[in-house]
């Protein structure tokens, strides 16, 4: 393969690896618990969740669920 080729499939095989997330589990602790737990809005879940993020209580871990989107889940931050 061509110097430019090698370089295409170095950028493509980038953009796979920026995509990849672990796949979702059913013990990861999502925003939807959070909003029905305290039965409120998507809006007011995820201001929750990126207020204990940014208290620095929380890890924020993207992960993706086989065939769907990306979903935020959240680790506690151990001291």
């Amino acid at each position: 393969m061509s110097k430019v080729g090698d370089e295409i499939q170095a950028m493509f095989q980038d953009l796979e690896d920026e995509n990849s997330y672990p796949p979702l589990l059913d013990t990861d602790f999502t925003r939807e618990m959070i909003k029905e737990h305290f039965h409120v809005s998507d809006t007011s879940a995820r201001r929750r969740a990126k207020e204990m993020v940014d208290s620095g209580k929380w890890e924020l871990i993207w992960k993706k669920p086989p065939g769907g989107q990306k979903v935020a889940t959240y680790k506690k931050v151990i001291q």
